[in-house]
């Protein structure tokens, strides 16, 4: 973030109502720590099932956490400090989540409300003779020890 031209740190000095700053989706949470102490939140955004960008919304556009995206759905999950669910073995299929929800750190949100999310087209797989699995993501058959993606 410090190699960003102008540098982020450059807004410190700014005054405003409502700011939004595009980022890298890759950028460092640990440096936006300053801005989101002071009540800005991290949106990331994906579309198509990847992750494109992050934007950081503060003053009266400001959020608390994190939030995840889809761009092209009009999607957004927001933080509801919902813990994620507990890790178990493998069962009858397994989710890959939206990338903007894995970065954002929606996950528990996300088992919360699997009906409420940025699900990229044709990630969601219906399992033959099954429920359909948890919405948001890539879905996968277990049939023992192989994992089959299974056409939507």
């Amino acid at each position: 973030m410090h190699q960003y031209v102008p540098p982020l740190d450059v807004i410190a000095g700014w005054r405003f109502d409502a700011l939004a700053v595009k980022l890298a989706p890759g950028v460092a949470l640990d440096e936006l720590a300053p801005y989101t102490r002071a009540g800005a939140g991290v949106e990331f955004v994906s579309a198509g099932g990847e992750l494109k960008e992050a934007v950081l919304w503060g003053g009266e556009l400001g959020f608390a956490g994190r939030c995840a995206s889809r761009a092209d759905a009009g999607e957004t999950l927001w933080p509801l400090g919902t813990p994620p669910p507990p890790l178990s073995a493998p069962r009858a299929y397994l989710v890959e989540p939206d990338p903007a929800i894995i970065r954002a750190g929606l996950l528990g949100e996300l088992a919360a409300h699997p009906g409420r999310c940025p699900v990229p087209p044709g990630r969601v797989h219906r399992l033959p003779h099954r429920r359909r699995p948890a919405a948001c993501g890539l879905g996968a058959d277990v049939d023992g020890a192989r994992l089959d993606a299974v056409p939507a």
